[in-house]
């Protein structure tokens, strides 16, 4: 029996996180939240079980939930069923690579090895080749992951430390689309990518730091 694919349609992906479940969710204070997949679990009326994150995350309100915040030790322990991750890039096969401060790294390599499976959105697409020359970012072996989308801007309207900056002119439930890069069009992808290349602080042509 062929195995199924691992590099999917974030619908896809949102398919393959179970109702009711204990789902716990990565991503530190200051972004890098996978937002985009809980956008995608809330379009599909998903129903959440127990939610747990190691950082604040109001975010959770996405899918009518509150998370409760551990530490990542807590949260290994609890062993959650699925662990949505958003980071850097994935190979086809499902290797997932993380590029942040160790502690956060940490986190959620922990996270990782004590749940069930992960669900993961990144940024970009990867070779094998480029995994195999960053096994310090390896944060999520393909093994224990269960679905990976190609989201660029995962995090929007949040941002991901030294890719792309908060958006001060987003809202975390977004414009109503039908996936996500319908959504990347709605909030304008020309305009985040014209402001990750702003010096930090420069004002953009809207108006925007």
């Amino acid at each position: 029996m062929t195995a199924a694919p691992k590099l999917v349609s974030i619908a896809a992906a949102a398919d393959r996180v179970p109702d009711g479940g204990t789902i716990a969710i990565g991503g530190p204070a200051d972004g890098r939240r996978p937002l985009a997949i809980l956008r995608a679990l809330a379009r599909r009326s998903w129903t959440p079980g127990a939610l747990l994150a190691w950082a604040p995350f109001p975010e959770a309100a996405l899918v009518g939930a509150t998370a409760t915040v551990l530490t990542p030790e807590q949260i290994a322990f609890a062993a959650p069923d699925v662990f949505l991750l958003h980071a850097a890039a994935a190979d086809e096969a499902g290797d997932v690579l993380l590029d942040d401060l160790p502690d956060a790294w940490y986190a959620d390599r922990a996270i990782t090895r004590a749940a069930g499976c992960v669900v993961a959105t990144v940024e970009q697409l990867v070779s094998a080749e480029t995994v195999r020359r960053r096994p310090r970012d390896l944060v999520a072996e393909s093994e224990r992951v269960r679905a990976v989308v190609h989201t660029p801007f995962g995090a929007h309207p949040l941002g991901y430390r030294g890719r792309y900056p908060a958006d001060p002119s987003g809202s975390l439930a977004g414009p109503d689309s039908a996936d996500h890069w319908e959504y990347l069009n709605a909030v304008g992808f020309a305009r985040l990518l014209h402001r990750c290349s702003l010096p930090e602080g420069e004002i953009t042509h809207d108006g925007m730091e």
